[in-house]
C-alpha cells in the first residue's frame, strides 16, 4: 500500500512538472558526492545552459535574473576539492559549517563521522577554509556540535550557534551571517523560536517546509539535489509547494 501511494504521488508530481516553467530562484542543498563530483558538474552545466547563475547566499539576485542558490551542510574535507570544481565551472556556494570536528582528537573525529555514516570522513582544514573565503565562497552557521535542536532549550541553541560563530570570527575575522539547522529539517527546530533566532543569527535556511502556512522572510526553504533524478526534475520540483517531506523521489544528498 505504501508503494502504491508513493507511485501515485510521484505520478501526480511528474504531471505537474512535465510542462511547467522553471522558477527564477532555486535553493538546493546537499553535503557530499561519491562520484567525483560528476553529477554536480553536469548539473551546473545544465542549469547554466538554461540561463541560471549558481551562487551562494551572499549573492544579491538582480531583477529578472535566474539564480540557483547552492549550499552544503556539515564539515567535510571533500568540500575543498568540490569548491575547486565549482570555481572551474564559474559557480560558488554557501558552506554551512559546524566546527566541532576541528576541535576533536582523532578518535572523536572518527566516532563523529561514523555517526553520520561516513567512517572515513575528515573535517576541512582551517587553512583550506581561509583559501575558500579569499576565493569568494560564503560560509554560514550550522551550530558547533551538530545536535538536533529539538532536544535543547532555546538558550542552549543560542549558545551552540554563538560558539560556532565566535570560533569563525576568531579564526578568520569574519562573521557567519545565516543559519542552517543540523540535520536539515524543520522537524528539528521549534517554530516559535524562528523570529528570535533569525533576529540574532540571520536568515534561517531549512530543509523541508513542514509548516509553511504563510510567507516568512526569516526562513528560506531548501530542497535536496536528487542525484538519481534528471537535472530538469531538480529544477522544476521547486515550483511545487507543500511537498510531503516524507516522500522520497530518489537518492538525495542531505546534510
Amino acid at each position: 500500500m505504501k508503494r502504491l501511494i508513493f507511485n501515485l504521488n510521484r505520478t501526480f508530481l511528474y504531471k505537474i512538472l512535465k510542462d511547467g516553467l522553471y522558477p527564477e530562484t532555486i535553493h538546493i542543498f546537499h553535503h557530499y558526492f561519491k562520484d567525483g563530483n560528476n553529477y554536480l558538474k553536469e548539473f551546473i552545466r545544465f542549469v547554466q545552459h538554461k540561463g541560471y547563475t549558481i551562487r551562494g547566499y551572499d549573492y544579491e539576485q538582480k531583477p529578472g535574473e535566474k539564480v540557483v542558490y547552492l549550499s552544503f551542510d556539515d564539515n567535510y574535507e571533500s568540500w575543498y576539492k568540490m569548491a575547486q570544481t565549482l570555481k572551474e565551472e564559474g559557480a560558488t556556494c554557501t558552506f554551512f559549517i559546524n566546527f566541532a570536528p576541528n576541535l576533536m582528537n582523532d578518535s572523536l573525529v572518527s566516532a563523529y563521522y561514523n555517526s553520520l555514516g561516513l567512517p572515513n570522513g575528515r573535517p576541512i582544514g582551517l587553512d583550506q577554509i581561509s583559501d575558500l573565503i579569499h576565493e569568494g565562497f560564503d560560509f554560514g552557521n550550522h551550530g558547533l556540535s551538530h545536535v538536533p535542536f529539538n532536544n535543547l532549550q532555546l538558550s542552549h541553541v543560542k549558545t551552540d550557534l554563538d560558539l560556532n560563530r565566535n570560533f569563525f570570527k576568531q579564526q578568520f575575522g569574519a562573521k557567519l551571517t545565516n543559519v542552517a539547522f543540523p540535520y536539515g529539517s524543520m522537524r528539528y527546530f521549534k517554530k516559535e523560536w524562528i523570529d528570535e533566532i533569525s533576529k540574532e543569527f540571520g536568515t534561517i535556511y531549512a530543509g523541508h517546509p513542514l509548516f509553511q502556512v504563510k510567507k516568512n522572510d526569516n526562513i528560506v526553504f531548501r530542497s535536496p539535489l536528487y542525484v538519481s533524478e534528471s537535472f530538469e526534475f531538480n529544477l522544476k520540483i521547486h515550483r511545487v509547494t507543500f511537498i510531503n517531506p516524507n516522500l522520497t523521489f530518489g537518492k538525495s544528498l542531505i546534510g
